[in-house]
């Protein structure tokens, strides 16, 4: 079984399975995501929650991945996208400017804790992983998800 054979349809749903399930695929991602994060937070377990596939084109992956810090209880929940695309074309490539500017803002706002990066490409796997609150479609995103910008903007309107 290989990517391209997944990707373009040839291998069916046991192809689809093979890619999203095998423990080869698994290791690859937890070790991308392992990468991402900084020392003490660890990596725990992370749950498939959707999937899309286009034919011809990609395969689109959600996660659900449980992150622990130290010092606290229990696990964090952050999102997790995977794309594996033909021909390694990850998906977004396009607007990689700008995917780094809104990582930049993310960790001058600090809500890309714990991780120290948001993307990850593993071209060997035709594999781009994108980490919440990093989203292309959705740059606000990254100014939501900070307290301070939604308590001014929340103080502007009443204003």
């Amino acid at each position: 079984m290989n990517i391209a054979d997944v990707l373009s349809g040839r291998a069916k749903l046991e192809g689809i399975q093979w890619l999203l399930l095998s423990a080869t695929t698994r290791r690859a991602l937890r070790g991308q995501l392992r990468a991402l994060l900084s020392a003490p937070a660890t990596l725990g377990p992370c749950r498939l929650r959707r999937t899309r596939l286009r034919p011809g084109r990609k395969l689109m992956a959600y996660y659900d991945a449980r992150v622990h810090m130290e010092g606290t209880e229990g696990y964090r929940v952050r999102p997790i996208a995977v794309t594996w695309t033909v021909d390694g074309e990850a998906d977004g490539r396009q607007g990689r400017e700008e995917v780094a500017e809104m990582q930049a803002e993310a960790l001058r706002q600090g809500v890309a804790a714990p991780f120290q990066q948001l993307t990850a490409e593993l071209p060997e796997w035709s594999m781009h992983v994108q980490v919440s609150p990093l989203d292309a479609r959705f740059p606000q995103l990254v100014r939501l998800l900070d307290p301070r910008y939604v308590r001014d903007m929340l103080a502007g309107a009443r204003a």
